[in-house]
C-alpha cells in the first residue's frame, strides 16, 4: 500500500465482467475490451434473429437491451446506443477498480457508501463520441 497522499499504482485491476452471469476476470483493459466485445457479438447477432412479423406494412420495433448486472438500459433507437453504452461500461469497470485503490490507500477514508445495487448505473450517453486530440487524423466518430 503507498504511503498516505500517494497515486496508486493502476496497474493491477481486477476488471470483473459483469454481462450477464458472466464470471470473466482480467487486469489488462484491452483483454477487457476484446471481451466484452464477443459478449455484444454474440447478443446483437442473436437479436437479429428474431421471428419475422407476418404484416409487412409495419416492422416490428427492435429493442436493444443491456445486459450488465444491475443495469437496466434499452435502447429503442439502434445497435449503436447499445454499443457505445457497453463499453462505457468497460471504461466504468476500470474507474471503479481505481476508486477502490484508492480507498484502501488511505486509511482515514471510510468504505464506499453508494447502494451496491446503484454500482452500474451509468449516465445517459445521447452522443456519438468525437476525439478532440489536437492534430488528431481519426475524423470518424467512435460509436
Amino acid at each position: 500500500m503507498p504511503p498516505p497522499g500517494k497515486v496508486p499504482r493502476k496497474e493491477n485491476l481486477w476488471l470483473q465482467c459483469e454481462w450477464g452471469s458472466c464470471s470473466f476476470v482480467c487486469s489488462a483493459m484491452e483483454k477487457f475490451f476484446e471481451h466484452v466485445t464477443q459478449h455484444l457479438q454474440q447478443h446483437l447477432h442473436g437479436s437479429g434473429e428474431e421471428e419475422e412479423d407476418d404484416e409487412e406494412d409495419e416492422p416490428l420495433e427492435e429493442e436493444f437491451s443491456c445486459l450488465w448486472q444491475e443495469c437496466g438500459f434499452c435502447s429503442l433507437d439502434s445497435s449503436a446506443d447499445l454499443i457505445r453504452h457497453v463499453y462505457f461500461h468497460c471504461y466504468h469497470t476500470k474507474l471503479k477498480q481505481w476508486g477502490l485503490q484508492a480507498l484502501q490507500s488511505q486509511a482515514d477514508l471510510g468504505p464506499c457508501i453508494l447502494d451496491f445495487q446503484s454500482r452500474n448505473v451509468i449516465p445517459d450517453i445521447p452522443d456519438h463520441f468525437l476525439c478532440l486530440w489536437e492534430h488528431c487524423e481519426v475524423s470518424r466518430q467512435c460509436q
